[in-house]
């Protein structure tokens, strides 16, 4: 039936489908495929962007994020997102524009903290790290003992 149906909305289902089953390498041929058939269809390029990244396609995913992003500006979500995808790939100084502004839409999003604390930690600017560090405490007293050990782990050259 699949493979017959131009259908965007039968193939977004079928694509989500596999994506909860696990059946990532699938879920992307048909988000790509939902795509080519309507390019406007909200959600499916996040999703995209998700299964290329566990599928190691990081431009892919990138591109994927990026197009949701432009799609949905206020998300803090597809922001963090694409802002953990940045730092993977070592564009810090744009992880962390869109990582502040992530945290700034959502100031309690543990997730946006962490990896802005990682980009600027990374990027070399391990004062920053720490502030960041500092904040996600007060929300997550775990994350930030992993974080802190992380801080600590990590010696610029």
């Amino acid at each position: 039936i699949l493979h017959h149906s131009d259908s965007a909305s039968l193939r977004h289902a079928v694509a989500d489908v596999y994506f909860e089953m696990g059946l990532i390498k699938e879920a992307a041929d048909q988000y790509r495929e939902v795509i080519k058939l309507d390019p406007q269809r909200k959600g499916v390029h996040y999703r995209l962007g998700v299964v290329a990244a566990q599928l190691g396609l990081l431009d892919e995913a990138t591109a994927a994020i990026r197009r949701a992003l432009e799609m949905s500006p206020q998300s803090f979500q597809i922001e963090r997102q694409l802002g953990g995808l940045l730092i993977m790939q070592g564009q810090y100084q744009e992880a962390i524009e869109l990582l502040t502004a992530a945290s700034a839409k959502n100031p309690t999003d543990v997730r946006a903290i962490n990896n802005l604390a990682l980009a600027y930690l990374r990027s070399g600017d391990r004062d920053a790290a720490l502030r960041q560090h500092d904040r996600l405490a007060a929300l997550d007293s775990d994350l930030a003992a992993q974080l802190l050990t992380t801080i600590e782990e990590h010696r610029s050259d």
